[in-house]
Formats: C-alpha cells, structure tokens, sequence
C-alpha cells in the first residue's frame, strides 16, 4: 500500500494495482465507513447517506400481474377493475379494441380513479372506433395505499363495439 498525491495505491505480490482517489471536482472531505463484515454472493453494497455503506440483498418483484376488464359499447360508466395493492407500480395500461365502436361520435375511455379518472390513461389515448392496441406507460411512482381503479367511459352513442383494457403492474420489493 503506497499512498500518493493522487491517491490511494494497492498492489498485490503479482505487481497488479488498484488506485483509490478523490472525483476532480470534489469540494470537501469525505469519509466512508466500510461494512466490517464480507457480504454474501450476489449482495449490493449500498449506503444510508450518512458515509456508512453495508452490504443488502437488492429483489424486484418477480411476479408482473395483468388484470383485464371488459368494456362494450353498452356498458355503464364508471367500470369498476380492482384493487391496486399498497406500492404497486402500473407498468402499463393496453387497451385493445376488438371491434370497433360505431355508430356513435368519440366513444372514448380512461383508466384512473375516483376524482382523478385519467390518472393512468386519458381519453386521448387510444383509438376506440379503430381495431387495435394502444399501450400506455404511465411511469408514475408507487402509491403508498391501495387504490381502487376505475375505467370512465363514454359510449358517445356507439352502436357496436367491445375492447378489453389490460393494466399490468408489480410490486416492487427491497
């Protein structure tokens, strides 16, 4: 161990070296404190903020769950879909229109909640007199409490017509 202006050098008895030093643009001291003990195979080091880093294991969901609903053009509004569980995160909302809406003006539906009914679809999203998909990817944070999702619809007197709206979400895991 070799400590020099620029940092911190390790070497081992093979002559291979590893150098330690301070970002270039650093303004004040800082101080690390390393985990005392080895972490396990496949464990992260991470830190609180404070210079104090440990080592944890990092998991994600590993379950993504799709939950579908039903929309035909007669069907009464609000639709109710389920119940988002406590820190889900909505991947992404499909809507697929099997056979389009006719014989109305601007059927159109979106997917949200109570008092925020566009929350993770708007209206302007899909296509609903057009057969096909529209996906949407909300990229919203997790909710901290269970939220009860809803599909507002307007039929805009269609005639005929049906679609399926699929939300897919996870619940991520630390």
């Amino acid at each position: 161990m070799t400590a020099r202006a620029a940092g911190l050098l390790l070497s081992n008895s093979g002559g291979n070296t590893n150098t330690v030093q301070t970002a270039s643009g650093q303004a004040s001291n800082l101080t690390i404190n390393l985990p005392t003990v080895v972490g396990s195979s496949g464990q992260a080091v991470i830190t609180d903020g404070a210079g104090n880093w440990s080592y944890t294991t990092i998991s994600t969901a590993s379950t993504l769950t799709v939950e579908t609903t039903s929309v035909a053009y007669n069907t009464s509004s609000p639709i109710t879909q389920f119940t988002l569980p406590v820190n889900a995160v909505i991947e992404q909302v499909v809507v697929y229109v099997d056979t389009a809406f006719t014989g109305g003006t601007s059927p159109n539906l979106t997917v949200g909640v109570s008092g925020t009914t566009a929350k993770y679809m708007g209206s302007g999203d899909s296509d609903l007199t057009t057969i096909g998909s529209y996906v949407i990817r909300p990229g919203l944070t997790a909710d901290g409490s269970t939220e009860a999702l809803i599909i507002t619809y307007s039929a805009g007197s269609s005639t005929a017509g049906a679609a399926r709206v699929e939300v897919q979400y996870s619940v991520p895991t630390h």
